[in-house]
């Protein structure tokens, strides 16, 4: 009986068919009966929100099973992750917490899982990752699958959106990306690197091991901190090779401590020297922080985002994008007044006077006018300005740390050195910038290579599906990113306790099991490799690995020798490849000519890493002697 049916009751004795007033026995049968159908009532709603909460519990369970991760069949990945919303998340930012390295979380997942490929869950919602861990898969990857069925991937682009959207890593390879390559290609000719570049390398060099001399001085044989001094160096550097405005922020810093007496020390040399750090210009000081920046996307499962909001949120980083669009704005233009009259090359002191006189030349091809303060520019001199410094500083404070270690291959290279730059030294002089870009060093190309391939300096590359393909045997879809990575959590120094190799699966640790069925025939018949490291040193730091003898007794170098990912490959490897060999080149020559680099106190020897725009040591201390 419904409630209306109930009330119609109620209200019948009242009814106009019936005159006499209900009596008490007639009321109570009415109540009797309306408190039955308020019961019958509560019972039926007791029974539809129950259904209700089944119903949307069940829902809720739905919805949960479909926002777990979806694995790509037959690719291995870790059971707990596949099994909550937040994948892999969780165990990727404790270790990032621990460890400040994201790449070396993903050789962690391959080592784990013992495979040379696996999925791994960064973004919640979001599709799987594919890591892998082999060196001849990866090479197939960029040299003979890029463009055709893989391209640039947009996460790693994402890592710089905020601060260069318009620089040619976020580009696909397409119209877009040629005209930034053509825009940016007279940077890496020989004729600037050998009458322009070398001379910018041999500067900031030659600054570098002038401060060392106040600071080994100072120091009376304490240990003390390069990290700054090598990052400074190698920007003074690049803006000098970029901008060709003179920074000079390690002059300044010669300069205040050569006018140092003394400084406090530590009564135990097992303790650091402290040194006071100059003041640095703005404009340095901003495009650094800029680059350091990325560090919120790299740990972050939306890095595009956080660091975009970094960017606007963070008062000093707005601040340093301020200062970064004034600086290239007034450069360009002054750049364009220099060449609007005359194009002589003699005139060129740096890129941004290239890139100026290589838009000259584009729109007059093109039938327009020039048009040099653009984003596009801006965005590319900066990713130039960046990079390069990036990668010549992380990986200069690798290599001083593994010649500090192996002091054998110290002095067998100062040796070699000397041997070829015979006049230099008997005459008690350095080594002149175009005596190194003409040297042929194979001990000197085979260290810098040895210092490359344990460094992992660039940790990883990336690529995304641009359409289905096999991997490893393995059906990957369109549109999938693929990271490939070349570093592990472990150090180089095996005299410590803890030891932590510094690079990944085939380039200095043993490969991991493949079924050989499963790799593709182009991979296995390519020569891009004479050969594979032996398991038994592959950890060593041996350059001797680098160079082969011909039947005559000479020594070579040989590039081919063995597994090296340190400039990725193929078509979208990496464009200043050939400034970062040269600027190596000198800052190693002179260092070695210069100074014996000793291995500082136990405390300051960690190889572990940071993960910023390149990979950079933690800790990078030394104890400096004059060369013999």
């Amino acid at each position: 009986m419904s409630s209306f049916e109930a009330y119609s009751d109620l209200l019948r004795p009242w009814s106009w068919s019936n005159n006499s007033p209900p009596t008490t026995a007639d009321l109570g049968k009415t109540e009797l009966h309306h408190a039955d159908t308020q019961n019958s009532s509560t019972n039926w709603s007791v029974y539809i929100y129950a259904l209700l909460a089944v119903t949307l519990v069940y829902g809720l369970y739905n919805l949960y099973r479909a926002a777990l991760p979806k694995p790509v069949p037959g690719i291995p990945c870790d059971n707990a992750s596949r099994n909550r919303l937040m994948g892999d998340l969780p165990d990727a930012m404790k270790w990032m917490g621990e460890r400040k390295e994201f790449w070396s979380f993903m050789q962690e997942r391959c080592r784990q899982l013992n495979s040379p490929i696996v999925q791994v869950w960064m973004q919640p919602l979001g599709r799987p990752f594919i890591v892998i861990s082999d060196y001849l898969e990866s090479r197939d990857i960029m040299v003979r699958r890029t463009p055709q069925q893989f391209d640039r991937s947009a996460w790693l682009g994402d890592m710089f959106w905020a601060i260069a959207p318009r620089n040619m890593t976020r580009f696909l390879t397409n119209d877009d990306w040629k005209v930034h390559r053509r825009l940016m290609a007279d940077a890496m000719s020989p004729n600037f690197l050998k009458n322009v570049a070398s001379h910018h390398a041999h500067s900031g060099a030659s600054s570098l091991i002038a401060l060392w001399k106040s600071k080994m001085d100072l120091a009376q044989g304490h240990a003390f901190s390069v990290l700054e001094d090598v990052c400074k160096a190698g920007m003074d550097t690049m803006w000098a090779s970029t901008l060709g405005d003179e920074i000079s922020t390690t002059s300044s810093q010669v300069k205040l401590i050569s006018g140092l007496k003394s400084i406090p020390l530590p009564a135990s040399k097992d303790i650091a020297a402290e040194f006071p750090e100059a003041e640095d210009p703005e404009a340095f000081t901003a495009l650094l922080a800029l680059g350091d920046s990325v560090v919120y996307a790299a740990s972050s499962p939306f890095p595009k985002i956080t660091h975009w909001l970094a960017v606007h949120l963070v008062s000093s980083l707005r601040k340093s994008m301020r200062l970064k669009g004034t600086l290239f704005s007034g450069l360009l233009n002054s750049a364009a007044r220099k060449f609007a009259t005359s194009q002589d090359e003699s005139r060129v002191k740096h890129v941004l006077d290239l890139v100026v006189q290589r838009e000259v030349s584009l729109a007059k091809k093109e039938g327009r006018q020039p048009v040099f303060d653009t984003q596009d520019i801006r965005d590319e001199l900066f990713g130039f300005l960046l990079a390069g410094n990036e990668t010549t500083a992380a990986t200069i404070c690798w290599g001083v740390k593994h010649l500090a270690d192996n002091l054998e291959v110290q002095e067998k290279l100062r040796k070699h050195l000397r041997e070829y730059h015979a006049a230099a030294f008997e005459q008690g002089e350095i080594p002149t910038s175009q005596e190194i870009v003409a040297a042929n060093i194979p001990y000197l190309e085979a260290t810098i290579t040895e210092i490359l391939r344990l460094a992992g300096s660039t940790p990883g590359n990336s690529r995304k599906t641009t359409q289905n393909v096999q991997i490893l045997g393995y059906d990957i879809p369109k549109g999938y990113d693929v990271l490939m990575v070349s570093q592990s959590d472990q150090n180089h120094v095996s005299m410590l306790t803890q030891s932590q190799l510094s690079n990944g699966a085939d380039y200095i640790s043993a490969p991991l099991p493949i079924d050989l069925n499963r790799r593709s025939k182009r991979s296995v018949e390519a020569n891009d490799v004479t050969g594979m490291w032996d398991p038994s040193n592959i950890s060593d730091f041996m350059p001797e690995r680098w160079l082969v003898a011909d039947e005559k007794g000479e020594v070579s170098y040989d590039a081919k020798a063995g597994p090296f990912q340190a400039f990725g490959a193929g078509l979208r490897g990496c464009y200043g490849r050939k400034l970062a060999e040269l600027n190596l080149r000198t800052f190693f020559t002179l260092i070695m000519w210069e100074y014996k680099v000793l291995p500082p106190p136990d405390a300051y020897r960690s190889y572990i890493g940071l993960d910023k725009a390149m990979h950079q040591p933690q800790q990078c201390y030394l104890r400096l002697e004059k060369a013999s």
